[in-house]
């Protein structure tokens, strides 16, 4: 019942846990058996942290300020891109630039905990603090007001939610292990040409190749897009070294306040983004899109090459392109333009494409079966989670 709910700080709730860095310096302290979680650790869309880039050892815990969280802690990002918050799938370290959440047992369930703060994101950055960046603190916390009902009834909100994240997470699984198929497929027909062996081979830039394959540069298919977009409703995306992603789903700022200086993509285009030690490159899966001025896009003749190649042939030979990384004043990186059409790519018969095509087609409708669920399951939960934790809508309670 909605009488028995209670409106506290978070603060009186919750444990609040600052991390830290172990000193780079000192090579002891990392490649060890330890997670370190930074922000680039966060999931796009989904509850759990499972894995992190980098890892730290027992003597960097112990010699440094970063603490060890709990399996099923929260982690919220206090700084850069603020109020990513997850759950820890087993015990992890992390950086200064997140905190870490334990709630009260008697007082608040640990995944309610997680989908109060999930709901309470817009108040969070309403009380950030910084005079130059968005910064949670301590203080935060302090001025953010959880909405409680009894233990019971905040396990059965909970165990509604993380059933649709669940059922979201195993998408995710049956995805990835699906596009690992596809691309195993890939690279034992058009890597390490297997169905070839008995055949032919021909020296190449790229080494040796069956004979009858195609080799193209770059330069024949690519061509810079310099679009720029002036329409609010056009979706921005951000590059990883996963592929490009929306914006929306990473950073919770706009790209820029002159939607004027954002480029123009395309389905199809290649697009290379930025950063300081790994190459951020995909192709364009949606109809349209903007990114940062800063990135470099490119048209790919679809009358040459399929984008869906170039995209699995940069994945499998993804250390051949390491070298387009150059210096840059804007985040350490950029890709140097003129060696870029220089690569080479090499291209398989069409019937051999084809046949391809075929084997993966039934990969491919797994995928997006799985991923239009995932669409679903999320606005369902997101519809919910408001719901939810107002007490708009009750839960069953078991009782005991």
């Amino acid at each position: 019942m909605r009488s028995e709910w209670r409106e506290v700080r978070a603060s009186k709730v919750i444990d609040i846990i600052g991390g830290g860095t172990p000193s780079t310096r000192v090579l002891e302290y990392w490649d060890g058996p330890i997670p370190w979680i930074s922000v680039k650790d966060f999931p796009d869309n989904t509850k759990y942290i499972y894995k992190t880039e980098r890892t730290i050892t027992k003597k960097g815990l112990e010699e440094s300020s970063t603490k060890l969280l709990n399996t099923d802690d929260v982690i919220i990002s206090a700084r850069g891109t603020v109020g990513k918050i997850a759950m820890l799938s087993s015990p992890m370290a992390f950086n200064q630039t997140n905190y870490g959440l334990r709630g009260k047992s008697s007082l608040i369930q640990q995944h309610f905990l997680y989908y109060a703060l999930k709901n309470s994101v817009d108040n969070i950055h309403r009380y950030t603090h910084g005079s130059v960046f968005d910064t949670i603190t301590r203080r935060t916390f302090e001025e953010i007001y959880l909405k409680l009902p009894p233990l019971p009834t905040q396990k059965a909100i909970a165990d509604t939610l993380s059933c649709l994240d669940a059922k979201i997470e195993v998408n995710n699984r049956i995805i990835k292990n699906l596009e690992q198929q596809a691309q195993a497929i890939f690279k034992s027909w058009f890597v390490d040409f297997e169905p070839f062996q008995d055949g032919e081979f021909v020296e190449s830039e790229l080494g040796l190749i069956p004979k009858g394959w195609k080799l193209l540069r770059f330069g024949d298919f690519i061509a810079s897009r310099n679009e720029y977009g002036n329409n609010p409703k056009v979706p921005t995306y951000s590059v990883t070294n996963t592929g490009l992603h929306l914006r929306r789903d990473i950073f919770k700022r706009r790209l820029s306040s002159s939607e004027t200086k954002n480029k123009v993509l395309y389905k199809g285009d290649l697009v290379f983004g930025m950063s300081r030690n790994i190459l951020n490159w995909g192709i364009m899966k949606d109809r349209i899109g903007e990114v940062s001025s800063a990135y470099q896009v490119y048209e790919i003749n679809q009358k040459v090459i399929n984008s869906w190649y170039v995209e699995l042939f940069i994945d499998q030979q993804i250390h051949y392109f390491y070298n387009l990384i150059r210096p840059a004043s804007r985040e350490g990186q950029g890709v140097d333009r003129g060696l870029l059409p220089t690569k080479y790519i090499y291209i398989p018969p069409i019937d051999w494409v084809d046949r391809y095509l075929d084997v993966i087609e039934p990969i491919k409708k797994g995928q997006k079966i799985s991923e239009q669920q995932n669409t679903t399951l999320a606005a369902l939960r997101n519809t919910l989670l408001p719901k939810l934790m107002s007490g708009e809508i009750e839960v069953p309670v078991e009782q005991d």
